[in-house]
């Protein structure tokens, strides 16, 4: 059964490591693994306006905020943003996410955007079974993304992680045990 698209919240498992305190939006799940994007890993490794020179995006009227969203290819981008599928490369992901890797459509954000849009860095990427054993180990809670879409885009991302898991009544994390039975799948 697909988590995807959901959410993935760390558990105090994994602090101290990369993946402490974060929240995956995540993108796609079957047989052969998983891909998600961190959502509340700002980065200034490199500034957004470097970014749109080397893409010859000119003169941007809104600049998109900057995001580690993992590990994996931290040299690729993706483009979190709502509003209407742009065409083929574009990826719904739900709750009126839309996922990009197009030039011109980050152009065109940078032009006319009245919402938020993130440029995500990386990515976070489970082989065949690791995303499974991890829940199953307690590291992760996977939650869906309905009603839940809003802080992929409008978050505070410093306070991303404790605004989910407040919603989800997680407020007192030392008396709780992580079983798989206890995640929700959709």
């Amino acid at each position: 059964m697909s988590l995807a698209p959901g959410f993935l919240i760390a558990t105090p498992k994994l602090n101290g490591s990369y993946f402490g305190g974060t929240v995956i939006l995540l993108l796609s799940h079957d047989d052969d693994g998983a891909f998600g994007l961190v959502l509340n890993h700002e980065t200034d490794a490199i500034g957004p306006d470097s970014i749109l020179r080397l893409l010859d995006i000119d003169d941007p009227l809104v600049m998109p905020g900057l995001l580690s969203g993992g590990p994996v290819q931290p040299e690729r981008a993706f483009l979190l943003h709502g509003g209407e599928l742009t065409g083929e490369e574009t990826l719904e992901a739900g709750d009126g996410i839309l996922v990009s890797s197009k030039k011109e459509t980050l152009a065109k954000l940078c032009q006319d955007s009245d919402r938020p849009f993130w440029l995500v860095l990386g990515y976070a990427g489970w082989y065949q079974g690791q995303l499974e054993a991890e829940i199953e180990d307690g590291s992760w809670l996977a939650t869906a993304l309905e009603d839940r879409g809003q802080w992929v885009l409008n978050a505070e991302r410093d306070r991303l992680w404790q605004d989910i898991t407040a919603a989800m009544g997680l407020d007192d994390w030392d008396h709780l045990s992580f079983p798989a039975a206890q995640t929700e799948v959709q």
